[in-house]
């Protein structure tokens, strides 16, 4: 027992005679457990942000056809062959869960991110309300102010946020938005959309410093290949130039909005093919489309001239409404009712 007594009484000793060591130990044991916990949330959340990039994905669940549509199915503009709705003809009908929008077709068939603006169909009620965005530390204009639609901009500022993330570059210009080209200017093509806000010159800063143009190749095809995501498309593909009007132009970019975005890139449609597409569906058969575990459904309703009455969900978290700038509109809402409505019968 004096044993025991004289060890603890020895190791309590070394305890206090080495008490500021142990002090300085535990300190730095504290840092380094603090270090490797930061490097780790640093890394887990970069992994995270990749994995987010990566999971946006698109898949159809309803809609007439095969999954292999091509162009050669789709018709082009016109205003016949619309699929018959109950509601085509009658504007004055209820239905429970849904709010009923009176759209004036003067003033708003020809606006959206939707309208088909080319040389059939001349832009519309786009010339105002236009928000004259400044280059700032996320994006660079080379006119700056540029004008450009207020509620692209911020989709914009991600899409160049993440292409800068990915590549590890900061050579993006925003080149031209609605002014028309010049002799000087780098692209000389005026296109008639350009008045909307919606679309958008690329070009490059060089590492030599000279500005050149976007081929949608290279590290800078990021862009091109992910654009999709942010609600952009190439507004004039490849082998399209017998239906848009215009040679490829990889450079020249328009906002469409999710899903349409991804719907178009899958099905292989430019925006006047993809207007034409959509008249397959309809209030009571809306195609429904999936990104990144949203769901939303999409339909045509043709205008009834002087005014038309559209559909939405009373539950729907949001919702967007466009003309097509010739005979109708396009409607999407997400997170409504996922069964087709019961439209009552006429009387």
């Amino acid at each position: 027992m004096k044993k025991i007594t004289q060890i603890i009484k020895s190791t309590e000793n070394f305890f206090v005679k080495n008490k500021k060591i142990f002090f300085r130990i535990s300190i730095y044991a504290g840092a380094v457990v603090l270090i490797l916990a930061s490097d780790s949330i640093k890394r887990k959340a970069t992994a995270d942000k990749i994995v987010l990039q990566k999971n946006i994905v698109g898949n159809f669940k309803n809609f007439s056809g095969t999954d292999d549509t091509t162009t050669e199915n789709i018709p082009q503009q016109t205003t016949t062959d619309v699929p018959d709705s109950p509601l085509s003809e009658n504007t004055d009908i209820k239905i429970s869960g849904y709010n009923n929008i009176s759209l004036v077709d003067s003033e708003n068939i020809g606006t959206g991110s939707l309208a088909v603006i080319n040389s059939q169909y001349a832009p519309e009620n786009f010339y105002t309300g236009l928000y004259s965005a400044e280059s700032d530390d996320e994006i660079y204009f080379q006119n700056s102010p540029s004008l450009i639609s207020e509620s692209v901009l911020p989709h914009l500022k991600d899409m160049i946020n993440d292409y800068r993330y990915n590549t590890e570059k900061d050579n993006i210009i925003i080149y031209n938005t609605t002014d028309e080209y010049g002799e000087d200017n780098l692209y000389t093509e005026n296109y008639p959309e350009s008045v909307s806000g919606y679309s958008f010159d690329i070009a490059i800063n060089s590492s030599y410093g000279e500005t050149i143009e976007y081929d949608g190749m290279d590290t800078e095809g990021w862009i091109s290949e992910n654009c999709q995501n942010y609600g952009f498309v190439t507004r004039y593909p490849q082998d399209k130039e017998d239906i848009t009007g215009f040679e490829y132009s990889p450079y020249h970019f328009r906002y469409v909005g999710i899903p349409h975005a991804f719907i178009m890139k899958e099905k292989n449609l430019c925006l006047e093919e993809y207007a034409e597409y959509i008249k397959e569906f309809t209030f009571d058969n809306p195609l429904e489309y999936t990104v990144n575990d949203t769901e939303y459904f999409i339909y045509y309703s043709k205008a009834t001239v002087p005014s038309t009455t559209v559909y939405i969900p009373e539950n729907c978290e949001s919702y967007d409404i466009s003309g097509n700038n010739y005979d109708g509109y396009i409607i999407s809402y997400c997170s409504g009712t996922s069964s087709a409505p019961e439209i009552p019968e006429e009387n």
